[in-house]
């Protein structure tokens, strides 16, 4: 290749470049049809392009089969499109099928048959577009202008000149005569595509600026015709055409505001989305035009005032692209005044029935359309809505057994001149309870007597008519009661006059339904009248008169007592009184009295009876829990009197020694001190039987719990009952009445034992915790369930009386528990047995020492 075809070969990548551009630009602006031939034309170039760079680079020739084979297919389209029609989808498609075919046929060594393939498809295609330019217009050749004949012969000799090229390189002549062949076939088809497709560019602008011109003349005339204002501004806000007729909307003349900023009348708080998206953006949109729907917004005047208007907005773009925005303003001050008078009334409308409780609605037969008021939607339990309601509202509403009744065709079937009123229930829709409401309707007639509206209102009366039935209800119960003759009732008027009276007041008094009226005054003794005049004065302040006891006058003379209460009817001052006949009940009374007098001696005789009974019952319980404390004082004596005679023999054997005065003052010592604790042992023993207070000392709570199972031992043994004492080693001493406490524990023990009919196990243990002693008494027994452990501590309460039980034991224990500064308690559950803890505060000084004489260990 020289360098002069180098370096033509270098500018003519840019013109395909070039061209290719121009086709899509074509393509933008509408020129379809030549932007599709210019895309043919590029790729012929750019496979002649690389058909020349061949021998430099052999890869790049299958490439230059792709695009030579997309001629063709491009110029069939680019005829479809000059024709208007639509492109068939496989043309585009074949060339690169076609395309695919020739490289696969070169790359497997047969190019011969690849270029055969390129002379029957490539002249074919483009002799196709050819008869598609020319014969698919509708028209005959003949008839066609000159420059669609012209086109459909350099067609023509353009699919030669393909199928000569084809030919030369499938026989390998392609030589120098190649370059002719394509600029003769070649050119003329370029030209004539170019400049047929720039004719009817031409064209097309002419007739475009006809429209143009018709539709400013067309506007020209609407504007005038109309006192709508046409104004159009650009995407920037700026005034580009406003209507001559501008000037009665307040606005300056139509010449002096183009170019003007439309934001400039628009308040600074104006929310119309066209001024707001210029204040926010500085510029307009198409979405928010096409959004935009005709609503009443301030602007200002030349004037400098506020006028409302209304704009219907509409867009377009012009032939470069810009937005322009189109829209037809209207004044509606004087429209707005009075919407905004109207919806003031209709505010105070709403009000007055929403206080009322009172909706108003219209129903028009013609058109089948229903208004409701706002009340009335809440009446039904809904929320306001414009536009009416829907049918389902009404008729969800409605229950089943009014449905027919309140059809608007049963109301349009009355015929009826004046005010038609119905009452129905409904069902709200918000809380779903069943109200009723009355509707009270007109029938409005044109001349020949047809309807055209039904006007009304409904007012709910729910409470209304529960409350006409509740008086119903009462006046038939209070005939019921006047009729039955109960109670005595009469009508009178305040002065005493009474008219009307049933049997049950009459008949007591002697008096029949004849002798009716009767005066007040005339049958009340004179002693009772002045309370008389006292229920008058309460009548006339409250209403009502208390009952109270008073008596009538018999027609026999014979004074007879009732019962009466007296109330105000109504504003007429009538007087309804109630009497009872007090006569039997006063009878009753007498009885009552007299031999109430008679009762109430007979139960305090009985109830002395039964305190002797009591105290001869507890003095026995006592005696017998002496006795049982008799072996535990034997013992408790046994050991000082030991004591006494230990001392006393040893002092006797000393007698002849040295010391023997000194021995015999030490044993005398311990037989006074041992004498004075018998002496204080029997002197509580003494004032226990009497039931006086007794003296206290500190005492091992062990070795008493220890004498009191002693105590008991025969009691156990007799019943097969088993009872252990588990006391510690060290002594627990508490201050106390030891004679007191044994019959304590003796009787907590003793019910232990009876807590079966025999065979008991009672466990009693000794310690201390915290500065307290503790004596726990555990048994095997039937226990007590949650009553009986409440009542345990009651006196006389016992689970064994049918067994001679009496019911002293726990309660006589309980007190001396009490006594003593300590607590019992009882913690059991039935079928499983008993626990009784009790509490006893430990000494808190040492016990005095006593000084005594050996003797022999204590038999506890």
């Amino acid at each position: 290749m020289t360098p002069i075809q180098s370096v033509a070969m270098l500018g003519l990548a840019p013109l395909i470049l070039l061209i290719v551009l121009l086709g899509l630009t074509s393509h933008r602006v509408g020129a379809r049809a030549l932007g599709t031939w210019l895309l043919a034309w590029s790729a012929l170039l750019a496979s002649g392009w690389l058909i020349a760079w061949v021998p430099q680079v052999p890869e790049l020739r299958p490439v230059g089969f792709l695009f030579s084979s997309t001629v063709g297919p491009l110029m069939l389209a680019g005829a479809y499109e000059h024709v208007g029609r639509p492109v068939p989808s496989w043309v585009l498609p074949s060339g690169f099928v076609i395309g695919v075919a020739r490289m696969g046929l070169h790359l497997s060594g047969h190019p011969t048959a690849g270029y055969a393939v390129a002379v029957v498809t490539d002249p074919a295609l483009v002799l196709l577009a050819g008869v598609v330019a020319t014969r698919l217009t509708g028209r005959p050749f003949s008839a066609m202008p000159i420059g669609e004949r012209i086109l459909g012969a350099t067609f023509l000799v353009y699919s030669i000149a393909e199928c000569l090229d084809a030919r030369m390189r499938m026989l390998g002549e392609y030589d120098r005569l190649a370059l002719p062949i394509w600029i003769a076939g070649g050119f003329p088809l370029f030209a004539a595509q170019t400049a047929l497709a720039i004719h009817r560019l031409g064209r097309s602008v002419m007739e475009q600026e006809d429209v143009t011109h018709s539709f400013e003349e067309r506007l020209k005339l609407i504007t005038q015709a109309t006192r709508d204002v046409v104004v159009e501004v650009d995407e920037r806000g700026r005034i580009t055409f406003l209507g001559p007729n501008a000037d009665h909307l307040g606005l300056a003349p139509g010449g002096s505001l183009l170019g003007a900023d439309i934001r400039d009348f628009y308040p600074a708080d104006t929310a119309e989305p066209i001024a707001r998206q210029l204040l926010d953006e500085g510029r307009i949109t198409e979405d928010v035009v096409a959004a935009s729907r005709p609503r009443p917004f301030p602007a200002r005047t030349s004037a400098g005032g506020i006028r409302w208007y209304e704009t219907e907005l509409t867009s377009y773009r012009t032939a470069d692209g810009a937005l322009r925005v189109l829209g037809r303003l209207r004044d509606v001050t004087e429209r707005r005044r009075d919407e905004r008078a109207a919806a003031e009334r209709e505010r105070r409308l709403n009000r007055a029935e929403r206080l009322a409780s009172l909706g108003s609605w219209e129903y028009h037969p013609e058109t089948d359309f229903v208004y409701w008021s706002d009340q009335h939607f809440r009446l039904f339990g809904l929320e306001p809505r414009p536009g009416g309601p829907r049918k389902r509202d009404f008729e969800d509403a409605i229950p089943p057994g009014y449905r027919e009744r309140m059809a608007m065709g049963y109301v349009l079937g009355l015929e009826v001149d004046g005010v038609i009123e119905l009452d129905y229930q409904v069902r709200r829709a918000n809380d779903g309870s069943l109200r009723t409401l009355r509707v009270l309707a007109e029938l409005d007639r044109d001349a020949s007597g047809r309807i055209v509206r039904v006007a009304g209102a409904t007012m709910d009366v729910t409470e209304r008519v529960e409350l006409e039935a509740r008086l119903r209800r009462e006046q038939r119960q209070l005939r019921m009661l006047i009729d039955s003759n109960i109670l005595g009732v009469c009508f009178g008027s305040p002065s005493g006059r009474m008219t009307e009276a049933n049997d049950a007041f009459l008949q007591p008094l002697g008096y029949e339904q004849s002798d009716l009226p009767l005066d007040w005054i005339a049958i009340t003794p004179e002693d009772l009248r002045p309370r008389d005049l006292e229920a008058i004065e309460e009548i006339r302040r409250t209403g009502a008169a208390q009952p109270y006891e008073k008596a009538f006058f018999a027609k026999n003379g014979a004074r007879i007592p009732m019962l009466v209460g007296a109330a105000t009817m109504g504003d007429d001052g009538q007087v309804l009184v109630v009497t009872q006949d007090l006569s039997a009940r006063k009878r009753a009374e007498a009885y009552v009295e007299r031999h109430q007098k008679q009762l109430e001696q007979t139960v305090a005789d009985r109830t002395r009876e039964l305190v002797e009974s009591k105290n001869r019952l507890v003095e026995a319980e006592r005696l017998a829990a002496i006795g049982t404390l008799a072996a535990g004082v034997a013992h408790q004596i046994n050991n000082p009197i030991g004591a006494i005679l230990n001392s006393s023999e040893y002092a006797l054997l000393c007698a002849e020694e040295a010391e023997a005065a000194a021995i015999y003052e030490r044993a005398l010592r311990t037989n006074l001190a041992e004498a004075r604790r018998c002496a204080r042992i029997v002197r509580s023993m003494l004032q226990f039987a009497r039931d006086e207070p007794t003296a206290k000392w500190i005492e091992d709570l062990g070795r008493i719990l220890q004498r009191a199972r002693r105590a008991i031992a025969p009691y156990a043994t007799d019943r097969s009952a088993e009872v252990s004492v588990h006391v510690p080693a060290e002594s627990v001493l508490v201050r106390v009445s030891p004679i007191e406490i044994e019959q304590a524990l003796v009787n907590v023990l003793r019910n232990g034992i009876e807590s079966r009919d025999g065979g008991a196990i009672v466990v009693a243990s000794l310690e201390t915790r915290d500065k307290i002693a503790l004596i726990e008494v555990v048994d095997d027994g039937r226990g007590l369930d949650e009553r009986e452990r409440e009542r345990a501590f009651v006196p006389f309460y016992s689970t064994r009386t049918r067994v001679g039980g009496t019911g002293l034991g726990l309660s006589v224990a309980h007190g001396i528990v009490t006594d003593h500064g300590g607590t019992i308690r009882i913690e059991s559950e039935a079928g499983v047995g008993t626990r009784v803890v009790i509490a006893l505060p430990l000494a808190e000084v040492e016990p005095e020492p006593i000084a005594h004489a050996p003797s022999p260990p204590d038999p506890d």
